[in-house]
This record gives structure tokens, sequence and C-alpha cells, in this order.
């Protein structure tokens, strides 16, 4: 991460509060170890100690190598259904979309019909009934970027290497206190590799959600909500010198949900 664009995450906004705003990333480069580097590089520049990390599917593979290579600056993890090594359920997808054709499927995906699109969603949220129109536009229009969809590439290319070097980097995990939120209709990470997940974490504790998918959090957001917060309270920080840590500043929560993930087009290219 360049010092102008540091420099540019410490300029205040217009409100007084900082703004920070990740550009000029070359797509090629999308590494967990280097996603790991630049989120640790916002928390510099905000002067960020250490945080608690909240992350969905991708997202949380990038936590969960933040939290591998950087111990000291994660506090706790949340994860909604994170990508991991145990998840055979995206493997068709990679190589697929690993290959030419594939590639051009993938810029075909965005433009297909409205009702196919929904009912990929469905698959992903467990259920069309559960898919609102805001987070369709959403999803969409993220993949209609395209970066975006350059960048989804990338991950997918590298997919199993990524995959190779999590597994690896999980045992450096184990004492960071971990909440694993999964769906039991999650047909995109599925819910056994969670289980296999949370025996790899020591300190981690599972979370079913009857009749959840993909995104927990947004199918139901308030039962997320209480979930999130009951963890939080049955799992309090001790003081930052017990910890070994001199206190900075007040410190935040860093969400890292991720949309316009690759899994969408797994969904997606079922029904097209």
């Amino acid at each position: 991460m360049s010092g102008a664009l540091i420099e540019k995450m410490r300029t205040p906004d217009t409100d007084g509060r900082k703004r920070v705003v990740i550009e000029g990333v070359k797509p090629e480069v999308n590494g967990g170890r280097f996603a790991a580097k630049r989120v640790v590089g916002v928390m510099d520049a905000l002067g960020l100690d250490d945080v608690d990390l909240i992350a969905h599917s991708h997202g949380g593979a990038i936590a969960l190598m933040i939290a591998a290579l950087y111990p000291k600056r994660v506090r706790r993890l949340i994860l909604f259904a994170p990508a991991n090594p145990y998840s055979r359920s995206s493997d068709l997808m990679v190589r697929v979309y690993s290959t030419p054709w594939g590639g051009a499927l993938a810029w075909m995906l965005p433009y297909l019909p409205a009702p196919i699109q929904r009912m990929a969603l469905g698959e992903i949220y467990g259920g069309t009934d559960r898919v609102m129109d805001s987070c369709l536009q959403e999803i969409v229009n993220g993949l209609r970027s395209p970066g975006t969809l350059r960048h989804v590439l990338c991950v997918i290319r590298c997919w199993f290497a990524e995959m190779a070097k999590l597994r690896t980097a999980l045992r450096r995990v184990r004492r960071i206190p971990t909440l694993l939120v999964w769906g039991d209709r999650d047909c995109t990470v599925s819910l056994s590799s969670g289980s296999k997940l949370k025996r790899k974490l020591r300190s981690a504790k599972l979370m079913v959600v009857p009749g959840g998918g993909h995104s927990v959090f947004e199918e139901k957001p308030e039962l997320a909500n209480r979930i999130m917060l009951r963890w939080l309270e049955r799992h309090p920080l001790a003081a930052p010198q017990a910890r070994g840590v001199v206190p900075r500043r007040n410190r935040v929560v860093a969400a890292a949900m991720q949309q316009g993930s690759p899994e969408m087009m797994q969904q997606a290219s079922s029904h097209s």
C-alpha cells in the first residue's frame, strides 16, 4: 500500500470523519496475504491497534488470513459461512470459470434476465421470497462493473492455491475467539465444512440458523444481530494492558461483509 494512498485515507471528509478509499490496486494481485496486508494498512492509517472482524464468504477467508498473519491485531472473529479449505461445494464452479469459455460466460451472467438472477440468488438466500429488489440490483450492478468482474475472475483463478495456503495458516488462529454462523440451507459453502472448521479452530463456536442460506445477515438481519451481540457479551475483552496492548484510541468493529462474490456465479450458471 503506497504512502500516497495512506495519506489520502488520513484526509478527513467534509463532515470531519475519516474516509477510507481503497483504489489503484491491480486486479491481478488477489492473494490472501496481499489482501490481509491491505486491510492492516487501512487499520494503521486509521490508528486502530486491534479490531473485531466480521466477514462473510470469501471475505471470511481473508479475515482468517488476517488473524493468522497478524494475530495481535485481531481480538475476535465473527464469520458468516466463510470460504474455507474444507468445502468442496464451489470446486466445479472454480474449474469452469477458470477456463477461457467460462470467463466469457462470466461476462454474460450480469445481463441474464431478471427472473433467472432472482432464482440464482434464491438459492444463496435460502428462498426467492427473501431476495430483496435492492439486494438483487446491488449485486448485479457490482458484477456489471468491469473492474469488479476482473477481480472476481482473478480470485477464481488462484482459488485452490489460496485455499491450500489458508489450510496451512489456520493453526495460527486457534486461540482467537471465533463465532461461525451458518444457514442449514447454504448451498454455496457447505455446513459440513463449517463443522470441520470449528474443530480446527479450538476457540470457535458454530451457530446454525435453521432455514438460513448463504447470507444469513441479510436474510434474517434481526436474528443475526442478536446472535452477534449475545456472543460478544459472552466473550468480553480483557483490559488492553492484560492483552499486552497499549491503548492508542477507541477501537471499532471492522466489518468485511462481501457482496458480489464468486459464489453468485455458481448459482447463476446453474440456471442459465
